[in-house]
């Protein structure tokens, strides 16, 4: 110990005088070793030993495990659980397994039968008559081949595990084939049907509908296929079969009824000018009761049916002439104050070229036709007849061609009205006019103002225009299907307007004399209503028309005498 002293006085040391040190082996303490990561060296060494153990353990299994395969493969023995038609031969060699089978196979297919199911019906397969020989070393050969490829673990599995392994294989037996398929005739026999459509007639007058079957046939492949697999594995369970259905699909009713469908049309009048037409004949319409036939073909209780073709009669030829134009569904007369005047002239014209127009009913989709009184009438000219007669013209009256002629169309408004067809344009005059009460005129004027209405009625109408003396009738005639509906006209004044006094200077006059040139005339405002009644009881009351009528000065012309010469 002197010798540890005295190396350690020797050490430069500032803080000698302190130091003491103790020379005693108990104070020496040997230094701690450093644990590995942080570790308890204990535990890790622990840990490392523990895990030698298990490889150590795990090698030696493996090396049990492969001396016992090995001592199986060396033995020439077939694995445990490996079975040939019922027979376990596992542990046998392959010349005893041969023996086996040799021995057990024709007693094992004596009296074993398989049955094959499609539907209801069934065939039963004798399998002894279905395989004939049996190769029995290839089939031992087999049983011995049966895991060997495996590889160590899986082979362990199968000497260990109690379990059955069949032996399934195609080859190494000999099927008779005719028989299989003799046998599969017999269940085709039993189960296919022959496919049949429906069947369509149409006869002109029906439709006959014989009822199809549907097709059932057996896959005969699917059926030898699935003998071999129960001969090859000793599975003599029920062996099921699905049949192919062809099925036969009822006709397409919709489709059927397209093929007969008439579509059925009155006769109807077709106009070949303002005043000709001609009768079409009708259309007899033909159909079918789509829905009882859908429902027949959703039962299964029937082999033919018929079904009468639905036959729907519309208006004939005959019916329509004797309809057509025989009601005078209106009528309005209004007088002239001449039936030589001008005016009557020129109203007689007109009403010629009215007279007889004929004007189509409106149908589906389409409008009546619609009746223009200048379209009709045409162009007002001398060359034609008509003459000068005075009318308004920018308040006062002057002479113009054709003048007047707004009687007649007046008139036709009033008849329109009644019949209760539609009024597409129509202009009242500047001034009350004095053939109809207030709101019942219709003026027009070639080329600007026109007088319009359709036929909205069902049925052709005729319009028959006649002058006779001084009266002049305006009838409409068509086929009234509500006669027990009828209307009149009611004219309301609702204003009046004085008319003022215009004087003018007319030096052709004689001195200190004057002439009335113009009557004056009032101004009107009125409401024209539509009167309903229904078998005589009144129903309701339409406003037609608002119209207003400007008053007409009265216009006197003077020529005063000059100062000079009084």
């Amino acid at each position: 110990m002197s010798d540890w002293k005295r190396i350690l006085e020797q050490l430069p040391d500032e803080k000698r005088e302190k130091r003491k040190f103790e020379t005693t082996e108990v104070n020496i303490v040997k230094p701690k070793r450093r644990p590995y990561f942080g570790l308890n060296p204990v535990l890790v060494w622990s840990c490392v030993g523990s895990l030698a153990l298990c490889v150590l353990v795990f090698i030696i299994w493996v090396a049990m495990t492969a001396a016992e395969v090995r001592q199986w493969d060396e033995s020439g023995k077939i694995y445990p659980g490996v079975t040939v038609f019922d027979i376990d031969v596992g542990g046998m060699t392959t010349e005893e397994a041969r023996y086996t089978i040799e021995a057990y196979s024709d007693n094992y297919f004596s009296g074993k039968q398989l049955k094959i199911c499609c539907g209801s019906e069934s065939v039963t397969v004798s399998v002894k008559d279905a395989m004939t020989t049996v190769d029995a070393g290839y089939i031992a050969g087999l049983a011995y081949s049966y895991g060997r490829t495996e590889g160590l673990f899986a082979r362990a599995r199968l000497i260990n595990r109690n379990s059955v392994r069949p032996l399934e294989f195609s080859s190494g037996f000999t099927i008779n084939e005719e028989y299989v398929a003799q046998m599969t005739e017999a269940l085709a026999s039993l189960v296919e049907k022959e496919f049949e459509n429906y069947q369509v007639t149409n006869t002109g007058t029906s439709l006959e509908i014989t009822r199809g079957q549907n097709g059932l046939a057996i896959n005969r492949t699917e059926v030898a296929e699935k003998i071999h697999m129960a001969l090859s594995t000793g599975n003599f369970e029920d062996i099921t079969v699905e049949a192919v259905v062809q099925e036969a699909v009822p006709p397409d009713i919709d489709y059927l009824r397209s093929t007969v469908y008439v579509e059925p049309q009155n006769a109807y009048v077709e106009r070949t000018g303002t005043k000709r037409y001609v009768v079409h004949d009708e259309v007899v319409g033909v159909d079918i009761d789509t829905e009882r036939i859908k429902a027949d073909m959703q039962s299964d209780d029937w082999d033919f049916k018929e079904y009468e073709f639905i036959y729907t009669y519309p208006t004939s030829v005959s019916e329509l002439k004797e309809i057509l134009f025989m009601d005078t569904l209106a009528s309005c007369t209004t007088e002239l104050s001449s039936a030589a005047s001008a005016k009557a002239v020129n109203i007689k014209l007109a009403a010629k070229e009215v007279s007889g127009a004929i004007l189509l009913p409106k149908s589906e989709g389409t409008p009546g036709e619609e009746f223009s009184f200048n379209d009709v009438v045409g162009e007002r000219s001398e060359s034609l007849g008509y003459q000068a007669v005075s009318s308004f013209a920018d308040g006062e009256t002057v002479d113009g061609i054709g003048g007047g002629i707004c009687q007649l169309a007046s008139t036709i408004y009033v008849a329109a009205l009644k019949a209760q067809l539609e009024i597409t344009e129509r202009h009242s005059h500047v001034f009350p006019v004095g053939y109809v009460p207030l709101g019942e005129d219709a003026t027009v004027q070639w080329g600007q103002l026109d007088f319009r209405f359709r036929n909205s009625t069902e049925y052709p109408i005729k319009i028959l225009a006649e002058v006779s003396g001084t009266k002049l009738t305006v009838t409409i005639l068509g086929t009234d299907i509500d006669p027990d509906t009828e209307t009149t006209l009611d004219s309301v004044k609702t204003g009046e307007k004085d008319y003022e006094t215009e004087y003018r200077y007319n030096s052709s006059l004689p001195y200190g004399t004057y002439r009335q040139k113009q009557a004056g005339q009032k101004g009107y405002t009125c409401e024209l209503y539509m009167n309903v009644y229904r078998k005589g009881e009144f129903v309701e009351r339409i406003l037609v028309n608002n119209t207003e009528y400007s008053a007409a000065n009265q216009i006197i012309e003077a020529n005063p005498v000059p100062e000079d010469k009084n």
